[in-house]
């Protein structure tokens, strides 16, 4: 009797063998992961490192093809913020890490078996590596389908009911999702085009306030409890996820493709200018809740916090334009709510180009291409085509904040 098709495990014909993976020796692949631990796990707490180095060690990477391939992107990350010769694919540093990751398959061949928190991971690892090179549009597509996968494996309504509750595993894929859903917001808001899901489709819990090395039970400490009075490193991506859905309302709100009628008399000036006031109160509310260690400041002797601050307040500050851009008008129709407009963008661009050239100064060569590269992408696309700017100013209000 023939097997079907829902029983068990995959058909071979529909999970084709893939072709064994090629791995940076050994002191490289180490010397990579280093690197990504260092230089940019401290902004993208999507992997568990402890974790993640043990199966390494026990060789999981050799077996799993998922986790395989996520091995492969931390590579290729890696490899960014290095000066090993050996990253190089060919003779430019535009290339460094691209021989590990054009390995990857970034679309599996069936949508039959079930998601792994490691397809996840490597949706948005793949988002980080390409994101500064030319193919970076084509992620939307992939992040698109990560928050799909994510949605049919449940994730969305992941909660558990206590800190005890939590494993890795789930921490894990409810860190996926939130990073999913930060890239989905980002992208849109640039691309011009809709979200994959929106706030009121899921309610997962947030992402646990508890550095890696407090996963697991140490001492008299249960998993997950982050000791009295140390600051953990993962509030900056409470904050910023709290950014990120006023992002998301500035999204729906300023940007919908199609609003309900207005049946109360408004004008269209006057509902714009409404929209334009709740979401300035709301990234007002979001600078004053911020703690004193997550404020800018230049002279901020920790190097992570400083780095956190100034990607939080440089998202800040290009939600800003993404609220007044669009009411920036030739100067030929001018009107009042133009003016505003245009000092909010200009302040905001100026305050961003500071806030990198802080960065700059503080930190190594390597250091600040890493972190400078997060906080600020230029962009033709951020502004409408209708503006007309002068030459000095152009240059800032181009500016695109990205995690």
């Amino acid at each position: 009797m023939a097997k079907s098709l829902f029983s068990g495990s995959c058909p071979s014909h529909l999970t084709p063998p893939p072709l064994p993976y090629r791995y940076p020796e050994l002191d490289l692949l180490w010397h990579l992961i280093s690197i990504y631990f260092t230089q940019t796990a401290p902004y993208l707490p999507l992997i568990h490192a402890p974790t993640f180095k043990r199966a390494v060690i026990n060789g999981l990477h050799l077996v799993d093809y998922n986790f395989g391939a996520v091995v492969l992107a931390v590579c290729a990350i890696g490899a960014r913020g290095s000066e090993d010769p050996r990253v190089l694919h060919y003779d430019t540093r535009l290339t460094s890490g691209w021989q590990w990751f054009r390995q990857i398959r970034l679309l599996r061949p069936n949508l039959i078996e079930t998601t792994s928190a490691h397809e996840l991971q490597l949706y948005c690892l793949a988002y980080v590596y390409l994101q500064h090179t030319n193919m970076w549009d084509s992620t939307w597509a992939l992040i698109g389908l990560g928050i799909r996968l994510a949605i049919d494996r449940g994730v969305h309504r992941l909660k558990p009911s206590s800190t005890s509750a939590r494993t890795a595993e789930n921490e894990l894929f409810i860190r996926a999702f939130w990073i999913l859903r930060s890239y989905d917001i980002v992208q849109g808001l640039t691309l011009g085009r809709p979200p994959a899901t929106t706030s009121e489709e899921f309610d997962l819990d947030k992402p646990a306030e508890c550095d890696d090395e407090y996963w697991e039970k140490t001492g008299s400490c249960e998993p997950f409890e982050q000791p009295v009075g140390k600051v953990s490193l993962l509030s900056f991506f409470t904050y910023y996820l709290k950014l990120m859905e006023i992002a998301a309302s500035v999204q729906k709100s300023i940007y919908a493709v199609k609003t309900l009628d207005s049946r109360d008399g408004v004008s269209p000036a006057e509902r714009n200018r409404q929209k334009v006031m709740e979401q300035d109160s709301a990234l007002n509310d979001w600078l004053a809740a911020l703690p004193p260690h997550r404020k800018w400041e230049p002279h901020q002797p920790n190097e992570i916090f400083l780095n956190q601050s100034a990607i939080l307040l440089s998202t800040y500050h290009w939600v800003q334009i993404q609220v007044q851009k669009n009411f920036i008008i030739r100067p030929a129709s001018r009107s009042p709510q133009s003016f505003p407009s245009l000092a909010i963008c200009a302040l905001a661009a100026r305050s961003i180009v500071r806030m990198a050239q802080v960065l700059r100064h503080r930190s190594t060569d390597q250091q600040a291409a890493v972190v400078v590269g997060r906080v600020m992408v230029s962009s033709v696309k951020s502004v409408p085509q209708r503006i007309e700017l002068r030459p000095n100013f152009s240059c800032m209000s181009l500016i695109l904040v990205q995690f």
